[in-house]
């Protein structure tokens, strides 16, 4: 596990840190409270590996960028929900998949299912923000 404490302009250490585990396909599962920081930190990583400009996926549940990076935001869904709609199914696709709010429920999908992996746990530390990732 790596512990990176950081501010909103220290990010990209974190970001970054994130992207030396991806190859071709790679799934990240943020996890925190409300408010932690995990829509900030999704668009720092897709930034940073498709240089492009994001969206909050909330309203729409997942958006896909060029093909190569899935955004996804589980707020609220089941994980029968992300099944039924397919969104599951995605995690098949080649590229990077990040997975707003995913819980442990869709990390055991993903340990049965042997899709690689990273969890990322981000507490809230006055203006900083801790983060744990765990491959």
């Amino acid at each position: 596990m790596t512990t990176i404490k950081a501010s909103l302009d220290e990010i990209n250490i974190v970001s970054d840190e994130i992207l030396t585990h991806f190859d071709k396909h790679l799934v990240v599962l943020l996890r925190g409270e409300l408010a932690s920081g995990k829509t900030t930190l999704s668009k720092y990583i897709i930034r940073n590996y498709s240089k492009r400009e994001i969206l909050s996926p909330t309203f729409v549940k997942m958006c896909n960028y060029d093909d190569i990076v899935f955004h996804y935001d589980l707020y609220q869904l089941s994980v029968n929900d992300f099944i039924s709609k397919g969104l599951f199914d995605n995690l098949d696709l080649s590229g990077l998949h990040i997975l707003e709010w995913g819980g442990t429920d869709i990390e055991q999908l993903l340990i049965k299912y042997e899709i690689k992996f990273l969890v990322v746990n981000i507490k809230t530390l006055d203006d900083d923000r801790i983060y744990n990732i765990e491959a």
